[in-house]
């Protein structure tokens, strides 16, 4: 493995260290922020429904295209049966199985911490591709789960009158965000299709169970893109998302194709693709976001630490420095750090030998919390 021997203050009285908590902490608010409109505005429709006249959801279900068919009476006991049972399960039961294993396992930390020096690893238009695709993916998910368990869940406490008016407007936003969904997720697929094809080497990542299970004091080989990253490419986004919006299309555009059946066949997959991708996106996101440390940078500045690419995605590591792309300091304050101050020698020495980045190839224990 190629050896990084740069030198960099990991903490200094030059401000490195709280200019990263501030940066870290504006990070946070903008994506609660972000989270907390989304949710608002969609979660906010049925207050209309006291304000304005009753509206008829007719997109809600097939009895709405089809109200004497027997086709929609067959659709309204499927949906009242095994698929309201199927989403509850894979969505309850993904949210069940991530939480029990981040009381069990905990949040993985970088090896011998931070080292304070960073790679590029998205560009600028991969990040905004990412949140766009995540924003529409969020704002489906709560529209498309609120009137599939509208009858359940808000009926009882909306009434009515309000209910049918959230479901006018949340199919209207369903399908306006469903629309720019599918271009993004066409646009995700090809921009990144050739970083998930499966190489050799995953396949020792799926025997380690990624590291998370078995011996974790071994980290498996992976490339920009890990065996779970690249199965959830090719089983959430291409497969279960395409089952997803060719449906969603079918659906909107049901007045011309004037088919029961096509309409009644593309419903029961709309469901099952949408409840199996929101299963999936969910360990996804628990990963990304709060089950590693460091990783959800990646997807924030475009900049990973080193030692969280060593530790997570070492070919694509040792790949990127071979082409020649050097690791920089973590912030600009850290480079101004890397200028003596008025320090004694033996306190400089010090600090300087605790500051050298880890390049030994064997891994530090990973702490289960």
């Amino acid at each position: 493995m190629s050896s990084d021997s740069t030198v960099i203050p990991r903490d200094t009285n030059s401000g490195w260290a709280a200019e990263r908590a501030r940066r870290g902490g504006r990070q946070r608010h903008s994506k609660w922020w972000l989270l907390a409109v989304i949710v608002s505005v969609t979660l906010s429709l049925p207050l209309s429904g006291y304000l304005a006249p009753a509206a008829a959801s007719q997109g809600a279900d097939l009895a709405g295209f089809y109200p004497e068919s027997q086709i929609s009476y067959q659709w309204s006991s499927l949906r009242e049966g095994p698929l309201t049972i199927f989403a509850l399960l894979a969505i309850a039961g993904s949210i069940l199985v991530f939480l029990a294993f981040h009381l069990f396992a905990g949040k993985v930390r970088i090896d011998g911490g931070r080292s304070g020096t960073t790679v590029p690893r998205w560009s600028r238009f991969e990040r905004l591709l990412h949140w766009l695709l995540a924003g529409s993916f969020i704002v489906l998910a709560i529209t498309g789960l609120s009137l599939f368990f509208g009858r359940y869940a808000l009926m009882p406490l909306l009434g009515e009158r309000g209910f049918s008016t959230y479901a006018s407007g949340a199919i209207w936003i369903h399908e306006t965000i469903g629309l720019v969904f599918v271009a993004l997720l066409v646009a995700a697929i090809l921009q990144w299709i050739k970083g998930n094809l499966f190489r050799s080497y995953d396949w020792q990542w799926f025997k380690q169970g990624g590291g998370y299970i078995g011996d974790r004091n071994t980290h498996p080989p992976a490339g920009k893109a890990n065996g779970g990253e690249k199965l959830y490419f090719w089983l959430g986004i291409v497969s279960m998302g395409s089952v997803t919006a060719i449906t969603g299309l079918v659906l909107y555009f049901t007045t011309w194709t004037g088919s029961e059946g096509l309409v009644a066949w593309s419903l029961i997959f709309h469901v099952l693709g949408a409840a199996g991708f929101i299963a999936l996106a969910i360990g996804h996101v628990y990963l990304g976001a709060i089950g590693n440390e460091g990783t959800l940078e990646g997807m924030v500045s475009g900049r990973v630490d080193c030692n969280w690419a060593k530790q997570h995605h070492n070919i694509w590591y040792e790949e990127i420095l071979q082409d020649g792309v050097q690791p920089e300091p973590a912030s600009t304050s850290a480079a101004d750090a890397s200028v003596p101050s008025a320090k004694s020698s033996k306190s400089t020495a010090t600090d300087a030998a605790s500051l050298t980045i880890r390049t030994d190839d064997a891994p530090a224990r990973r702490p289960l919390s």
